[in-house]
């Protein structure tokens, strides 16, 4: 039996037009998170937008919580308690901080509100009034992290969501998805960041090609210099 919000990945492949991106992906998420790291062109994210029903699977099952959401459209989708924050944040300029959470309030049942964001992050608070195109990356990447919570999802899928932010919102920003699993919350992050996906998760998945190359834990995956080297070509130390 599956536990309550795994999320199952088998098989997986799809296209952008005419042409492969994933290639059979086998993917498991049945704990609180789960890092996919990968380098630029891997696939990363073709698989987020496959996940939430903004690509279609060619084949191949995507399965949460037992529910088989290949095939199903977003909206449906997001019914199951599944959220994005994407890559890029994509807040809307002419909207206030406020408005973009007040639009979210209540679409599902939950702990989170929205003076529960502005109190886990006190800079929304006292940009409230300012419209999405008068904050910084780091302000709008808290709004859209906010903007997702406020769906009290179930699995919160998060793409690149270190891009271009400095290293202290970075370490609030994995703070706080650290304490999301106390809600029910199992968080999927899609990154480049090796420091980042490795501080934010215990288990890591690595995508090479449109597929999972390999699956480890983040501690061995810091260690090891070669692994780093082969698959992202990249080393910590």
């Amino acid at each position: 039996m599956e536990s309550t919000n795994a999320l199952v990945v088998s098989g997986l492949e799809v296209r952008r037009g005419a042409l492969p991106v994933l290639h059979g992906v086998e993917l498991r998420l049945d704990g609180p998170s789960l890092a996919i790291l990968g380098r630029n062109g891997a696939g990363k994210t073709t698989l987020c937008s496959a996940l939430i029903g903004l690509l279609p699977a060619g084949r191949g099952s995507i399965r949460f919580n037992g529910v088989e959401l290949a095939g199903r459209k977003p909206h449906d989708i997001a019914g199951q308690g599944v959220s994005i924050v994407p890559q890029g944040r994509r807040v809307f300029p002419s909207l206030t901080v406020d408005e973009h959470l007040r639009l979210m309030q209540g679409r599902r049942p939950g702990p989170w509100t929205v003076e529960r964001v502005y109190t886990v992050f006190p800079r929304l608070a006292e940009r409230r009034r300012n419209f999405g195109n008068q904050l910084s990356g780091g302000e709008q990447q808290m709004l859209a992290i906010g903007r997702a919570l406020l769906t009290n999802p179930r699995l919160l899928i998060l793409d690149e969501p270190s891009e271009g932010l400095a290293p202290k919102i970075v370490d609030h920003l994995l703070e706080v998805l650290g304490g999301l699993h106390r809600d029910g919350t199992s968080v999927l992050i899609v990154e480049q960041n090796l420091r980042v996906g490795t501080s934010a998760a215990e288990r890591v998945a690595i995508m090479s090609g449109g597929q999972i190359a390999l699956v480890t834990s983040s501690r061995e995956l810091w260690e090891d210099d070669g692994l780093q080297q082969r698959y992202l070509g990249v080393s910590a130390h």
